[in-house]
C-alpha cells in the first residue's frame, strides 16, 4: 500500500479545534481511556471525550495492544462521515483527529484485525457508473503513517475472524443495489476473497441486517436489524454457532441492551471483556457477560 503524505492540515485543525473550546484537553491514561468498567448495566464511553454534544459517535474499535483507538464521528445534521483515532503517546491518550483520507471521502465503522495492525471500513466511492456505492475497505497505521486504503470488494461494516474470513453488509447482488442489507461472509483462500455467500434464515430475515460483529474464533455474531418483535427501530441481536458448526437461531440481545431507540454498530474488545455499541447518537459499553446470557445450554 501506498502511503499517504497529503495531509489537510487546516482539517487536523479544527478537529482539535473542537476539543479546546471548553478548556484544557483533559490528561487521560490507561486502558479504555481510564474509564471505569461497566458491569452489564449499558453506560455512556469517554463522555466529553468520544461521545460528545453535538455528534454522533459511533462504531468505535480497539487496537490489540490497546494503544490506538478509531471511532466514526459524523456531526449532527450532517451527511459526512469520518473516522477519528486516538492514539496512547507517552502515557496520555491524544485528542481524537480524524484519519488523513477523511478529508477526501465519506468514510466510517473501522474494525480491527484480530490477527494484525489491519482496520476494515466502510466508504463510500464511485463505482464503474459513476455513481456513489459503499466498499469494504482496508488500511493500517504504521510509525511512518497511514496506508492508503485498499478496497476490497462493495459492502459496508467488515469484521474478520482468525482464519481471515471476513463478514460483512452486503448491499448488492450481482452487481446491483438490493432492496435491503443482509449479512454476507467471504473466505479468504490464497491471499483472495473468494465469491461471497449470504448467511441463512437463521440470521437473515425479509428485513434488514446490518453490521456484522463476528468473534476471532467464529463462535457468535453480533448484528443490529429491525425485524419485529424488538424493542425499537432496530436491535442488536446475537448468533452462537452449534455443534455442528452451523449458526443457530438468532436471539434478541434484550431490555439490558436493547430500548426503544436506535442499537447497532456493536463490537467487542479484543480481550473480550466489553460490548460496545451505539445508542442513538452516543457510544455505550457494557460486560460481555450480556452477551454470555443469550448463549445456548449445552
Amino acid at each position: 500500500m501506498k502511503k499517504s503524505t497529503l495531509i489537510s492540515s487546516l482539517f487536523v485543525l479544527a478537529a482539535l479545534n473542537i476539543f479546546s473550546q471548553n478548556g484544557e484537553f483533559p490528561k487521560l491514561i490507561g486502558p479504555y481511556l481510564g474509564q471505569k468498567p461497566p458491569g452489564m448495566t449499558p453506560e455512556i464511553f469517554a463522555p466529553g471525550f468520544i461521545s460528545r454534544a453535538g455528534f454522533r459517535d459511533y462504531g468505535i474499535t480497539f487496537s490489540r495492544k490497546g494503544d490506538l483507538i478509531l471511532y466514526t464521528c459524523d456531526p449532527v445534521g450532517s451527511d459526512k462521515h469520518s473516522i477519528y483515532f486516538s492514539s496512547l503517546d507517552d502515557g496520555f491518550w491524544s485528542p481524537p483527529r480524524p484519519i488523513p483520507f477523511s478529508a477526501d471521502h465519506s468514510i466510517g465503522e473501522p474494525v480491527f484485525s484480530p490477527l494484525s495492525d489491519r482496520i476494515y471500513f466502510g466508504q463510500l466511492r464511485a463505482n464503474a457508473g459513476g455513481n456513489l456505492e459503499p466498499y469494504v475497505c482496508v488500511t493500517r497505521m504504521t510509525p511512518g503513517g497511514w496506508d492508503d486504503p485498499v478496497v476490497l470488494f462493495p459492502g459496508l461494516f467488515a469484521s474478520e475472524t482468525r482464519d481471515g474470513t471476513l463478514y460483512f453488509t452486503s448491499v448488492t447482488l450481482g452487481g446491483k443495489p438490493t432492496e435491503k442489507s443482509e449479512i454476507a461472509r467471504s473466505e479468504r483462500v490464497n491471499g483472495r476473497y473468494i465469491e461471497p455467500e449470504l448467511l441463512g434464515v437463521e440470521v437473515n430475515t425479509e428485513f434488514n441486517e446490518f453490521h456484522p460483529f463476528v468473534s476471532p474464533d467464529e463462535s457468535y455474531l453480533i448484528f443490529d436489524s429491525d425485524r419485529p418483535g424488538g424493542f425499537g427501530g432496530y436491535d442488536l441481536y446475537v448468533a452462537y454457532k452449534d455443534q455442528t458448526g452451523r449458526w443457530g437461531k438468532a436471539a434478541n440481545l434484550g431490555r439490558e441492551i436493547n430500548s426503544d431507540q436506535y442499537e447497532g454498530v456493536a463490537t467487542v474488545s479484543l480481550d473480550g471483556q466489553y460490548l460496545f455499541f451505539n445508542r442513538e447518537d452516543d457510544i455505550y459499553w457494557a460486560s460481555t457477560k450480556v452477551i454470555d446470557k443469550q448463549r445456548p445450554k449445552s
